[in-house]
């Protein structure tokens, strides 16, 4: 069926008959056909898309009907089953943004990725600004990069369906790393697993490896020949800076430590009570995150500060 039409509407929508434009067929399934018919009129390109309609069903025997449904403008063709466009019924409004088969409408997909596409989509083809998706995609990378994104836009979904699977899978190794550590919380079939994806570190002897302390100044490695204290915060070089370095990370910690406490605060409110010890775990929540995440940060900015050494000033 999908063929026919194709080989009818190509060879009666086409110069050779008398037409302006040589339609052509650029994607066919199971129940749709679409059709660039070449005008940019859009009042015109749904007439011929509507006597196209009414020409195919009348080269099929019923009850087969082609109907005419509605016009994307503009149109981004992915692939097979994975496109988005303006869905236009009628020529005066579009009527809405439709995507189908790509990351906005997919579960297995990070909360970021689904921002991401949806704000893309929205710059490409409402604003017809593909420049400034492209600079919003490099911004947003770049924000990733330098741990500026929030963990809950990071987390990622997966229903444990089965306990084996034809390949590894990330959320059933991490529910079988899970029961390894305590059988008793770990996620059992038919639950949603909840993980983000890190980079791993590369070869077996990375697990030996030891961070080097450096320099809060110039970031130059501390050790025995260029500092007082291997593990302390500056170098020598940079020791008549320690008062600046340290009143900026005193600074910096005041600013976590107001973060964490709004968030904490708020996380109180929530459970009912100011008074008592946050108990909620819910990962569906977004703060939840950002509570977790701002604790962690905290306490880095507390260990940095552990690393100035009074007896130096």
């Amino acid at each position: 069926m999908i063929e026919k039409t194709k080989r009818e509407v190509e060879s009666e929508y086409s110069k050779a008959n008398g037409h302006e434009y040589d339609a052509q067929v650029i994607y066919g399934d199971t129940d749709s056909v679409m059709v660039k018919f070449g005008p940019n009129d859009l009042p015109r390109v749904m007439q011929l898309g509507a006597e196209a309609a009414d020409f195919v069903t009348a080269k099929f025997i019923k009850p087969i009907k082609l109907e005419f449904k509605k016009v994307y403008y503009p149109y981004l063709l992915i692939s097979k089953k994975r496109y988005a466009g303006l869905y236009w019924t009628k020529p005066e409004k579009w009527d809405k943004m439709d995507s189908k088969g790509i990351e906005t409408v997919r579960r297995d997909n990070c909360r970021l990725v689904s921002t991401v596409i949806e704000t893309c989509l929205h710059k490409m083809l409402i604003n017809q600004d593909v420049q400034d998706a492209e600079n919003y995609v490099k911004q947003t990378i770049s924000d990733l990069l330098q741990n500026k994104i929030d963990m809950s836009q990071l987390v990622i979904t997966k229903a444990l369906a089965k306990a084996d699977y034809d390949g590894k899978q990330a959320h059933v190794e991490l529910a079988k790393r899970m029961k390894q550590r305590d059988a008793g919380s770990a996620p059992a079939l038919g639950d949603r697993v909840a993980y983000v994806i890190i980079k791993g570190v590369k070869g077996g002897l990375m697990k030996f490896a030891v961070k080097t302390v450096t320099c809060l100044g110039c970031k130059t490695p501390l050790r025995a020949n260029n500092s007082l204290n291997k593990d302390g915060a500056v170098c020598r070089n940079c020791r008549p800076r320690m008062a600046e370095l340290y009143q900026k990370q005193v600074a910096t910690a005041s600013e976590l430590q107001v973060r964490f406490s709004r968030l904490w605060t708020q996380c109180q409110r929530c459970q009912g009570s100011l008074h008592q010890v946050v108990l909620c775990t819910s990962k569906d929540c977004p703060i939840f995150y950002m509570r977790k995440k701002a604790q962690k940060d905290v306490e880095d900015t507390n260990a940095v500060l552990d690393r100035f050494d009074m007896n130096e000033w």
